[in-house]
């Protein structure tokens, strides 16, 4: 055998035994670099082979939240939206506190961590096809950068151009394996299931679906006690004063009944919501409001005490009798659930008159404070509504002009301190956010002019704005943009982010209004 052919055997035979070792150790677990590391090759886990897609465990206590499987790291995406150097999901130090800046108003800082950022528009866009980025209205020149067309016409349906691809993704909301967008057989029927009402099926396409997601609200009773500064505005719906009994009052349909069923979630409204009544007047006894029900004594007639929850607007958190109300109140509910949670709502009325400045005064700060000591919830939706008029704040991305009658009716020279259907929305998200612990931003606003659901019928100013406004700007001629500033997506999601702001503020609790 010559030499050569001896060197090339033994070198297949070093090279085999070389290799051999390596597939060994590689299904065992483990490779052997060049420099005789070991580097571990993970293998498929029971865990990672569950009924559970992605592992989430948001309490951090080592088991997956949506399939309860053992789960070795608490969190898997660190984040820090607060810029307290903690995650908000796990508690961990955290260095970097805003991963993804972004600016969306255009005020150079991030709206996250509002540091200064020097881009004041990550990503233009142009759906109005003006030539200009509609979130920055700086100059851009493609009118149309992510062509779309959902009604498979092959055009785009923001610009107009001819767009081969009549549908980009797919969806199958209902279920019926084709495209809701193109109608195309669509293969899965569902990509992500979710059950936000906790009912075990599927939200979107209906089956079986072993975890539910929580909300505090589904199943419960909530009643709003207050006077027209809540039913106005519609977050529930007005009743005469002299309709006094809780059957009457119960199983509201108002515009917190329809963000709640916007979300799956079932609750039981009740309307205590009396024009001109103090809490006095509806619980102090014999009622004195002048308003046809003198004399009666209002609680008499609530015959079930039992709510979950218990949403209170007073009309002067700054009066003297503020803290005493709140305890006859709380005491009334307390003896049927003592686990009843309680919600104060502040008007703007607690900031004065409006058109002046809007100064939240240090009796109401105290007050407000106090019972948020005690575990009250704080909806200051007044204060979200004068800060936008005083300009304290700005509808981030808005055109449109904030002024006293884009939140106030003007009925009459008498009459122009009422909240219209926009001050309503705001105080039902605002209520709702606030007890879910749920953000704004996103949440359903259709329900507001939508006639269909007046149980009064389609000719009621219930759940319409041009019915509204006939009837309660005809004041001197009296003009509103509300209903523009409900049509603009810009806005509503500027405004759900104001209340994100004003709930996490807590400014009643430092002081910060003066």
């Amino acid at each position: 055998m010559s030499t050569k052919i001896i060197l090339c055997l033994v070198c297949f035979l070093v090279a085999f035994g070389i290799c051999s070792c390596n597939i060994q150790q590689f299904w065992e677990g483990e490779l052997l670099t060049s420099e005789n590391e070991t580097i571990e090759v993970s293998t498929p886990n029971e865990t990672e082979m569950s009924g559970c897609n992605d592992h989430i465990d948001k309490n951090d206590d080592s088991k997956c939240d949506i399939c309860s499987a053992d789960y070795e790291d608490g969190c898997d995406n660190h984040i820090d939206k607060n810029d307290d150097s903690k995650c908000d999901i796990c508690s961990a130090d955290y260095e970097d506190g805003c991963d993804n800046h972004i600016d969306k108003d255009d005020n150079s800082k991030c709206d996250i961590c509002s540091t200064d950022y020097e881009d004041g528009c990550d990503n233009h866009i142009d759906k109005d096809d003006n030539s200009k980025c509609d979130i920055c209205s700086t100059d851009y020149e493609d009118g149309c950068d992510n062509h779309i067309d959902k009604d498979d016409d092959s055009k785009c349906d923001i610009c107009s151009a001819d767009y081969e691809d009549g549908c980009d993704n797919h969806i199958d909301k209902n279920d019926d394996s084709k495209c809701d967008i193109c109608s195309t057989d669509y293969e899965d029927g569902c990509d992500n299931h979710i059950d936000k009402d906790d009912n075990s099926k599927c939200d979107i396409c209906s089956i079986d679906y072993e975890d539910g997601c929580d909300n505090p609200l589904d199943g419960k009773k909530i009643i709003f006690i207050g006077d027209s500064y809540t039913y106005y505005g519609q977050t529930v719906l007005e009743k005469s004063q002299t309709n006094l009994t809780q059957k009457s009052r119960s199983g509201d349909k108002g515009y917190f009944y329809q963000l709640c069923q916007s979300k799956g979630v079932n609750v039981e409204v009740t309307n205590w919501t009396f024009g001109g009544h103090t809490l006095d007047a509806l619980f102090g006894g014999n009622c004195s409001a002048n308003r046809g029900c003198d004399g009666e004594d209002h609680k008499a007639y609530l015959t079930d005490k039992f709510f979950d929850y218990v949403v209170i607007q007073l009309g002067a958190a700054s009066s003297d009798r503020f803290l005493l109300d709140m305890e006859i109140v709380t005491s009334f509910f307390k003896e049927a659930n003592p686990n009843a949670q309680f919600v104060v709502l502040v008007p703007y009325s607690n900031y004065g008159t409006i058109g002046s400045t809007p100064t939240l005064a240090a009796t109401a700060l105290n007050n407000l404070k106090t019972v948020a000591n005690d575990g009250v919830i704080v909806v200051d939706w007044g204060g979200v509504v004068m800060n936008i008029l005083d300009g304290k704040t700005q509808v981030p991305g808005t055109n449109l002009v904030y002024e006293k009658n884009t939140f106030v009716v003007s009925k009459s020279a008498k009459d122009g301190y009422h909240p219209n259907q926009l001050s309503g929305y705001i105080t039902t998200l605002m209520t709702y956010c606030a007890i879910t612990g749920q953000s704004a931003v996103g949440q359903s606003y259709d329900f507001c002019n939508d006639p269909s659901l007046s149980p009064s019928g389609s000719n009621s100013k219930f759940f319409n704005f041009d019915k509204y406004i006939s009837t309660y700007y005809i004041y001197n001629g009296a003009t509103t943009n509300y209903p523009e500033i409900f049509a603009s997506a810009t806005d509503m999601v500027g405004i759900q982010k104001l209340i994100d702001e004003h709930l996490a503020a807590k400014a009643y609790m430092e002081y910060a209004y003066e």
